[in-house]
Protein backbone atom coordinates (compact mmCIF):
# COMPACT_ATOMS: atom_id res chain seq x y z
CA UNK A 1 0.00 0.00 0.00
CA UNK A 2 0.88 3.62 -0.44
CA UNK A 3 1.54 6.16 1.69
CA UNK A 4 -1.53 7.85 0.80
CA UNK A 5 -3.61 5.11 1.73
CA UNK A 6 -2.26 4.86 5.35
CA UNK A 7 -2.60 8.68 5.57
CA UNK A 8 -6.30 8.52 4.38
CA UNK A 9 -6.93 5.85 6.82
CA UNK A 10 -5.62 7.49 9.78
CA UNK A 11 -7.24 10.49 8.94
CA UNK A 12 -10.65 9.29 8.70
CA UNK A 13 -10.08 7.30 12.27
CA UNK A 14 -8.97 10.92 13.69
CA UNK A 15 -12.19 12.30 12.34
CA UNK A 16 -14.22 9.18 13.80
CA UNK A 17 -11.98 9.43 17.07
CA UNK A 18 -12.65 11.71 19.57
CA UNK A 19 -8.90 12.88 20.03
CA UNK A 20 -8.67 12.19 24.00
CA UNK A 21 -8.07 8.73 23.98
CA UNK A 22 -5.35 6.63 26.87
CA UNK A 23 -3.02 4.29 26.89
CA UNK A 24 -5.51 1.81 27.23
CA UNK A 25 -7.61 2.95 24.03
CA UNK A 26 -10.75 4.23 25.94
CA UNK A 27 -11.03 8.17 26.80
CA UNK A 28 -12.52 9.44 29.69
CA UNK A 29 -15.36 10.44 28.00
CA UNK A 30 -15.99 6.74 26.92
CA UNK A 31 -15.24 5.31 30.09
CA UNK A 32 -17.80 7.67 32.21
CA UNK A 33 -20.66 6.81 29.47
CA UNK A 34 -19.82 2.77 30.21
CA UNK A 35 -20.09 3.00 33.59
CA UNK A 36 -23.79 5.21 33.37
CA UNK A 37 -24.78 2.87 30.71
CA UNK A 38 -24.07 -0.10 33.56
CA UNK A 39 -24.66 1.66 36.99
CA UNK A 40 -28.03 2.22 34.99
CA UNK A 41 -28.57 -0.91 33.75
CA UNK A 42 -27.73 -2.46 37.66
CA UNK A 43 -30.45 0.23 39.16
CA UNK A 44 -32.84 -1.40 37.11
CA UNK A 45 -32.19 -5.05 37.27
CA UNK A 46 -32.02 -4.36 41.14
CA UNK A 47 -35.78 -3.08 41.22
CA UNK A 48 -36.92 -6.11 39.10
CA UNK A 49 -35.37 -8.76 41.49
CA UNK A 50 -36.49 -6.69 44.55
CA UNK A 51 -40.03 -6.87 43.73
CA UNK A 52 -39.76 -10.74 43.88
CA UNK A 53 -37.32 -10.64 47.11
CA UNK A 54 -36.13 -8.31 49.82
CA UNK A 55 -32.45 -6.81 49.10
CA UNK A 56 -31.34 -6.69 52.61
CA UNK A 57 -28.11 -4.66 51.90
CA UNK A 58 -30.04 -1.75 49.76
CA UNK A 59 -30.18 1.69 51.90
CA UNK A 60 -33.12 2.73 53.51
CA UNK A 61 -33.66 5.27 50.50
CA UNK A 62 -33.97 2.45 48.21
CA UNK A 63 -36.97 1.80 49.84
CA UNK A 64 -38.82 5.44 50.68
CA UNK A 65 -37.65 6.49 47.39
CA UNK A 66 -37.36 4.27 44.58
CA UNK A 67 -39.01 6.82 41.77
CA UNK A 68 -35.88 8.94 42.63
CA UNK A 69 -33.71 5.77 41.90
CA UNK A 70 -35.45 4.89 38.67
CA UNK A 71 -34.99 8.53 37.36
CA UNK A 72 -31.62 8.54 38.48
CA UNK A 73 -31.22 5.12 36.32
CA UNK A 74 -33.07 7.31 33.00
CA UNK A 75 -31.33 10.13 33.56
CA UNK A 76 -27.93 7.63 33.66
CA UNK A 77 -29.33 5.84 30.35
CA UNK A 78 -29.64 9.64 28.35
CA UNK A 79 -26.02 10.70 30.03
CA UNK A 80 -24.23 6.92 28.73
CA UNK A 81 -26.22 8.05 25.26
CA UNK A 82 -24.18 11.57 24.68
CA UNK A 83 -21.00 10.69 26.19
CA UNK A 84 -20.66 7.41 23.97
CA UNK A 85 -22.05 9.26 20.83
CA UNK A 86 -19.09 10.69 18.39
CA UNK A 87 -19.01 14.53 18.81
CA UNK A 88 -17.50 14.50 15.47
CA UNK A 89 -19.12 14.06 12.22
CA UNK A 90 -18.23 10.93 10.15
CA UNK A 91 -16.32 12.37 6.62
CA UNK A 92 -18.97 12.06 4.19
CA UNK A 93 -18.20 10.52 0.66
CA UNK A 94 -19.32 12.82 -2.29
CA UNK A 95 -21.78 11.41 -4.92
CA UNK A 96 -19.18 13.26 -7.87
CA UNK A 97 -17.69 11.18 -9.69
CA UNK A 98 -13.84 10.30 -9.11
CA UNK A 99 -11.46 9.52 -11.25
CA UNK A 100 -10.41 5.84 -11.83
CA UNK A 101 -7.15 5.14 -9.55
CA UNK A 102 -5.77 2.27 -11.37
CA UNK A 103 -4.55 2.52 -15.07
CA UNK A 104 -5.27 -1.46 -16.51
CA UNK A 105 -7.43 -4.40 -15.03
CA UNK A 106 -7.07 -7.45 -17.70
CA UNK A 107 -9.56 -10.49 -17.05
CA UNK A 108 -7.83 -14.08 -18.13
CA UNK A 109 -10.59 -15.74 -19.05
CA UNK A 110 -11.34 -19.39 -21.11
CA UNK A 111 -14.87 -20.26 -23.04
CA UNK A 112 -16.75 -22.39 -20.60
CA UNK A 113 -15.21 -20.91 -17.59
CA UNK A 114 -18.70 -20.19 -15.25
CA UNK A 115 -16.16 -18.74 -12.49
CA UNK A 116 -14.74 -16.29 -15.53
CA UNK A 117 -18.24 -15.36 -15.58
CA UNK A 118 -18.88 -14.44 -12.35
CA UNK A 119 -15.49 -12.62 -12.10
CA UNK A 120 -16.63 -10.48 -15.41
CA UNK A 121 -20.44 -9.71 -13.43
CA UNK A 122 -18.43 -9.26 -10.34
CA UNK A 123 -15.95 -6.79 -11.88
CA UNK A 124 -19.02 -4.79 -13.86
CA UNK A 125 -20.43 -4.34 -10.70
CA UNK A 126 -17.45 -2.14 -9.81
CA UNK A 127 -17.04 -0.39 -12.90
CA UNK A 128 -17.47 3.10 -11.86
CA UNK A 129 -14.02 2.76 -10.14
CA UNK A 130 -12.48 0.47 -12.52
CA UNK A 131 -10.77 1.22 -16.39
CA UNK A 132 -12.43 -0.63 -18.57
CA UNK A 133 -11.85 -4.44 -18.40
CA UNK A 134 -9.61 -5.77 -20.73
CA UNK A 135 -10.72 -10.02 -21.67
CA UNK A 136 -8.27 -12.24 -22.79
CA UNK A 137 -8.77 -15.41 -23.90
CA UNK A 138 -6.03 -17.45 -22.64
CA UNK A 139 -6.86 -20.41 -24.93
CA UNK A 140 -5.78 -18.04 -27.93
CA UNK A 141 -2.04 -17.80 -26.71
CA UNK A 142 -0.49 -20.93 -25.76
CA UNK A 143 2.15 -19.37 -23.08
CA UNK A 144 -0.63 -17.90 -21.65
CA UNK A 145 -2.94 -21.08 -21.21
CA UNK A 146 0.51 -22.58 -20.08
CA UNK A 147 0.95 -20.04 -17.37
CA UNK A 148 -3.04 -20.25 -16.61
CA UNK A 149 -3.66 -23.20 -17.10
CA UNK A 150 -5.88 -24.24 -14.40
CA UNK A 151 -6.88 -20.69 -12.34
CA UNK A 152 -9.04 -18.88 -14.58
CA UNK A 153 -10.16 -16.16 -14.07
CA UNK A 154 -7.24 -14.24 -12.92
CA UNK A 155 -7.80 -10.57 -12.67
CA UNK A 156 -4.77 -8.57 -13.10
CA UNK A 157 -4.85 -4.86 -11.75
CA UNK A 158 -2.26 -2.40 -13.01
CA UNK A 159 0.61 -5.38 -14.27
CA UNK A 160 0.03 -7.51 -10.58
CA UNK A 161 -1.86 -10.85 -10.87
CA UNK A 162 -4.66 -9.84 -7.87
CA UNK A 163 -7.12 -13.12 -8.27
CA UNK A 164 -7.10 -16.10 -9.49
CA UNK A 165 -10.02 -18.55 -9.52
CA UNK A 166 -12.98 -17.16 -7.25
CA UNK A 167 -12.53 -12.97 -7.26
CA UNK A 168 -13.26 -12.01 -3.59
CA UNK A 169 -15.71 -9.07 -3.54
CA UNK A 170 -14.48 -7.68 0.14
CA UNK A 171 -11.00 -8.22 -1.11
CA UNK A 172 -11.86 -6.19 -4.33
CA UNK A 173 -13.71 -3.15 -2.45
CA UNK A 174 -10.45 -3.45 -0.12
CA UNK A 175 -8.21 -2.66 -3.27
CA UNK A 176 -10.40 -0.29 -4.54
CA UNK A 177 -10.43 1.99 -1.29
CA UNK A 178 -6.87 1.73 -0.79
CA UNK A 179 -6.14 3.38 -3.71
CA UNK A 180 -7.98 6.22 -2.58
CA UNK A 181 -11.44 5.24 -4.89
CA UNK A 182 -13.57 4.55 -1.22
CA UNK A 183 -16.96 7.07 -2.91
CA UNK A 184 -17.65 4.08 -4.88
CA UNK A 185 -18.69 1.47 -2.30
CA UNK A 186 -21.31 -1.41 -4.11
CA UNK A 187 -23.94 -2.98 -2.05
CA UNK A 188 -22.22 -6.32 -1.70
CA UNK A 189 -25.44 -8.78 -2.23
CA UNK A 190 -26.95 -10.62 0.52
Amino acid sequence: MTNDAEDDTERTLSVVNDGDDQEGGFSGRSMLGTLCLYGSAGILFLGVIDTSSSLTFMPPSWYSNRTAWYLGAGIGFIASILLLKSRRPVETRSSAPQPKTFERVVLYTREGCHLCDDARDLLAKFQSALPEIEEVDIDADPELQEKFTDCVPVVEIDGKVRFRGKVNEVLLQRLIDAAGDSDDVVERSA
